[in-house]
């Protein structure tokens, strides 16, 4: 602790009858205090008598409103730990960019690729991650056909998903840490006819934060899902759409 002041002018380590003295302590905060929600605190004062005997006492509480406070602040017989609340953020974004396509196949199809990108951008462990992606919604009235082939380094996927019937992407049972991000891509085929677009695509993520709180986001086109960058991609969720140039036979 660093010794700030005492009121009637003692130095660091004196008190005279009925002095007060101020002393200060940091602490750094950790990843498990905020998962937490609050950090408990208590001091020690050791102090010698004339007499040289010891005193000491912890110290208790002075917040009414403190969850550890279990009598009135400041009675002798009291030494409540001082308890100050960590707000949690849980916080999800997601993304989407076309990272490569349309190619023209030449047989009246074209294959592309989406990258999605999802990271944790809050002070908390997020999790149950999953990831959704409905290609029927987004291609109607064309045609998607062949195998569907979906890739990540980062996250497990699901191996019965094609689109249609299960749009789930991942497992649905991992966290995504704090600071924590990956990508997962798909890539596939697309006749579209007569009907070149434009296509909207939105993949949404959904996640749990450690008290319960089920959080989703609508991807914003391009590389970052917070694009406006003021902490919540929640208002940044523009489709990516693309359309097919021509229509070929």
């Amino acid at each position: 602790a660093i010794f700030v002041t005492s009121s009637l002018g003692s130095p660091e380590g004196e008190l005279l009858p009925g002095e007060t003295a101020t002393y200060i302590a940091k602490y750094l905060i950790t990843q498990f205090d905020i998962v937490e929600g609050q950090v408990d605190n208590q001091a020690i004062v050791t102090a010698e008598a004339p007499d040289n005997s010891l005193v000491s006492d912890l110290s208790d509480s002075s917040n009414l409103d403190d969850p550890n406070e279990l009598g009135l602040p400041g009675q002798l017989d009291e030494d409540d730990r001082t308890a100050t609340y960590i707000p949690q953020n849980p916080v999800v974004g997601i993304s989407k960019n076309i990272a490569s396509g349309p190619i023209n196949n030449s047989d009246g199809s074209y294959t592309l690729t989406y990258s999605v990108f999802v990271e944790n951008t809050g002070n908390v462990t997020l999790y149950d991650l999953q990831v959704i992606e409905d290609l029927r919604a987004v291609f109607i009235g064309s045609e998607f056909y062949g195998d569907i082939v979906v890739s990540s380094n980062d996250f497990i996927l699901n191996p019965n998903y094609d689109g249609i019937a299960d749009v789930n992407l991942l497992m649905g049972d991992e966290i995504l840490d704090v600071d924590s991000s990956g990508t997962i891509e798909i890539t596939l085929t697309v006749r579209p006819g007569s009907l070149l677009g434009p296509y909207s695509n939105t993949a949404v993520v959904n996640v749990i934060s450690p008290s319960g709180l089920n959080l989703t986001d609508d991807s914003q086109d391009g590389l970052d899902p917070d694009l406006d960058n003021d902490g919540d991609p929640t208002n940044n969720n523009d489709p990516t759409v693309i359309t097919f140039t021509q229509n070929p036979i």
